[in-house]
């Protein structure tokens, strides 16, 4: 067991250790073999904003699939892209295509296929405005390419752009 607490906060980011994060991903495939006992299945969403979501950890645990939110639209990131999530130190990223490509690849060496879920959310984080169709095109062809085979989509309604990009997604997965 770990000891020391590590924020005022569920799950906070403030003084996560190692311990922490790798007691939440054996609690997290405890949880997922409870379930699996009863028939159902554990998603959890994860990003690379907090060091309690460790994708390698979570990853080998018993859950089934792992919604990455990292890749929305990238508008907040820690590490190599600076800053943390909501926090004093918080930095706000562009919702480039450049940072959904650096996000993906991220979970990409992480977590396998299987398991992976690609967070995409129907607008710009930063700007609330659409993506455009030459956007959403850049973006599924790197799934494609990469050849994921779950998206999650946050942000309803959909917008009427998006649905030959699902339905050619989904014929194809």
């Amino acid at each position: 067991m770990c000891s020391g607490a590590i924020g005022t906060r569920a799950l906070s980011t403030v003084g996560v250790s190692a311990c922490v994060l790798y007691s939440y991903a054996a609690f997290l495939s405890t949880f997922a073999d409870a379930l699996h006992a009863q028939g159902m299945i554990l998603t959890v969403d994860v990003a690379s904003w907090s060091h309690i979501w460790n994708y390698t950890a979570i990853a080998a645990s018993s859950v089934d699939r792992m919604m990455v939110m990292s890749t929305y639209t990238c508008k907040w990131g820690r590490g190599a892209l600076g800053g943390k999530h909501r926090g004093s130190t918080q930095r706000a990223l562009p919702a480039d295509f450049t940072t959904f490509k650096q996000q993906l690849q991220l979970a990409l060496a992480s977590i396998p296929l299987e398991k992976l879920s690609v967070g995409m959310m129907t607008t710009k984080g930063n700007t609330n405005q659409t993506f455009t169709t030459a956007e959403l095109q850049q973006r599924f062809d790197v799934l494609k390419q990469a050849q994921v085979r779950h998206v999650s989509i946050w942000k309803a309604p959909i917008p009427a752009n998006w649905w030959p990009f699902l339905d050619d997604f989904v014929a194809n997965a």
